[in-house]
Formats: C-alpha cells, structure tokens, sequence
C-alpha cells in the first residue's frame, strides 16, 4: 500500500488491522497502534475503539487507564454523533457519500 493510500481513515484503519492481525505483514501491535491513531485522530470510530481496549490491555502499548477513558469517551461521543445522522449517512462511508452526491451535481 502506498503512502497515498493510507491518507484516509478508512486505509489507515486497514492497515493497522494488517498490522493488529499479522495479515501481509508481520504482526506488530505498535505499529497497529501507529495507525489506528491516524484514523482514530481523524473520527473513525472503529479505531477508537480498538484503541479502548489497546491501551485496557496494553497492545502495542503500556496500559494505561487515563488513555483508555479517553479513548471511551472520544468513542461514546463519535457513536451518539454518528447515531444522530439520518441512517443512509452513516451506512456509507464517506467516499462513497461524495460520490453519489456528486451524480446529483453534474451537469
């Protein structure tokens, strides 16, 4: 994957579970923490979550409970903002969002 690649939450996401799970790469919970910190610092809510339990359980990183308390409540606030949302929004990703938007912007 090149860097490009990974400029989305949704790419870094991905290769921080690569990295997480040891898939086309050697497993490595510090790098997967690297990335799911991109994504996370970007709003996805799936990194957000798996940070909870990184730093409950130290993958890739010490325990650490503060962290983790962040992380929960960076995550309660992402899932009532995102249950908030009309649910076609929240069922397609962003990039799929723009593009159906944009069929409505042509000429």
């Amino acid at each position: 994957m090149t860097n490009e690649d990974q400029d989305t939450p949704d790419n870094q996401y991905k290769t921080a579970l690569n990295y997480f799970s040891g898939i086309d790469v050697e497993m490595d919970y510090a790098e997967a923490v690297k990335w799911f910190l991109k994504a996370a610092n970007q709003g996805h809510i799936g990194a957000m979550a798996i940070l909870v339990e990184c730093y409950r359980y130290g993958y890739g990183v010490e325990k650490d409970e503060a962290k983790e308390q962040e992380w929960t409540e960076k995550f309660s606030a992402k899932q009532e903002e995102d249950n908030n949302r009309p649910k076609t929004a929240r069922l397609m990703t962003e990039n799929e969002l723009n593009a159906m938007l944009s069929m409505f912007n042509e000429d």
